[in-house]
Order: C-alpha cells, then sequence, then structure tokens
C-alpha cells in the first residue's frame, strides 16, 4: 500500500529533470563471447570422462541383462535401454563432432588439455573434481545395479 510519506516531495519533483529532456543511462556493451568462455575451448574432460560414462551405462546394462536373462519382458526393458543409451551417447558425439569441424570459436589446441583448473560457467575448479563431478553418478548407478543383481541372485528361489 502507498503512503504519504513514500512521495517525493514538491521540492525533490522540481529537481528531477524532465522526462522528455532526460538522457537514458549509457549502455553497457556485455560480448556475448565473454559468457561463454568457459565453452569455447577444448579442455579434454569429454574425452576422460565419456568413454567412462559409456562404459558404465554398458556395463549397467549388461548385468541387468545377464540377472535377467530368463525373464523376457526384462530383456526387453533392456534392449529399449540399450537403444536410448545408443542414440543419447551418438548424438553426444555427433554435436561434439559438428563443434569440432563448423565452430571456429572451438579450439583444440591442447594447452587446457593439460591445466590444473578447468573453468565452468560458475568460475573454475581442479580438472580430478571437474571428472569425479562427471563419473561418480554413472559408476554408483554401476555399483548399485551390481547390489541389487547380487540380492536378486541370492533372494530367489531356486526350481
Amino acid at each position: 500500500m502507498l503512503h504519504a510519506h513514500d512521495l517525493p516531495s514538491a521540492a525533490r519533483l522540481r529537481q528531477l529533470p524532465d522526462a522528455a529532456t532526460s538522457q537514458p543511462p549509457p549502455r553497457t556493451t556485455v560480448r556475448a563471447h565473454a559468457r561463454l568462455r568457459a565453452a569455447d575451448y577444448d579442455d579434454g574432460l569429454l574425452a576422460t570422462a565419456g568413454p567412462v560414462m559409456a562404459g558404465a551405462y554398458a556395463s549397467a546394462l549388461a548385468i541387468t541383462a545377464f540377472t535377467f536373462v530368463s525373464h523376457g519382458e526384462a530383456l526387453f526393458a533392456v534392449t529399449i535401454s540399450s537403444v536410448f543409451g545408443a542414440v543419447y551417447f551418438t548424438i553426444a558425439f555427433l554435436i561434439l563432432y559438428v563443434r569440432r569441424h563448423r565452430d571456429s570459436r572451438w579450439r583444440t589446441d591442447g594447452r587446457e588439455k593439460h591445466a590444473h583448473e578447468v573453468a565452468i560457467y560458475t568460475g573454475s575448479i581442479g580438472r580430478t573434481e571437474a571428472l569425479l563431478q562427471m563419473t561418480i553418478v554413472p559408476l554408483a548407478v554401476v555399483a548399485a545395479f551390481s547390489g541389487f543383481a547380487l540380492i536378486w541372485i541370492m533372494a530367489r528361489p531356486f526350481p
């Protein structure tokens, strides 16, 4: 709710410039590529973590397939998941391939591939931390699938 003490006084209104004669504040120019600074070079993280993530996905599916080898419905689900995984990693590979060959900002000179710190959109972190952040969830999923498979094999009744 607006109160009388919130309104400017008559003296303050006389000090304010006219809207027609006032100049807008100067615009600051923001370079579009400055915001993309962390993504315009190849830091080598995906070359290291990509195969680990794909291998973890394949391992989880293999564990599931071997666990439920006698159940047709489960194998059908594993097949669908395998197709999804193939599409997922193929699209990521194609995007990187197109970027490497068509984007003139993308540098692969190798200086950043051996740096101890990598730049991300919110700052910079160590290379080991970045690799750990990229691979911890896929590796945890493989460990969980292994545990579920072990429980399933040990708890199922044998005919």
